[in-house]
């Protein structure tokens, strides 16, 4: 899995969307977790993952687990 430099858009408000863009997350559906919170998934595609913004702001460790079980692991604050 590799992430575009600017890997995870959101504006960190309950509902907004958010995005991540790279390549290699594979065409079936994994998840993605901030801080230990499930972020629901929208789309999920080879080169680009999106979804809903679940609550206020979050800070922690950004982690995308692939369908595959390849996981990466980032720290992001929203």
């Amino acid at each position: 899995m590799t992430f575009d430099e600017r890997f995870f858009n959101a504006a960190g408000e309950r509902g907004a969307l958010w995005s991540i863009d790279g390549k290699g997350f594979g065409e079936a559906p994994g998840t993605v977790t901030m801080g230990g919170i499930s972020l629901p998934i929208v789309e999920w595609t080879d080169a680009h993952i999106s979804g809903v913004w679940p609550g206020d702001r979050e800070i922690g460790p950004l982690v995308v687990t692939s369908a595959n079980g390849h996981q990466w692991t980032g720290h992001f604050n929203v």
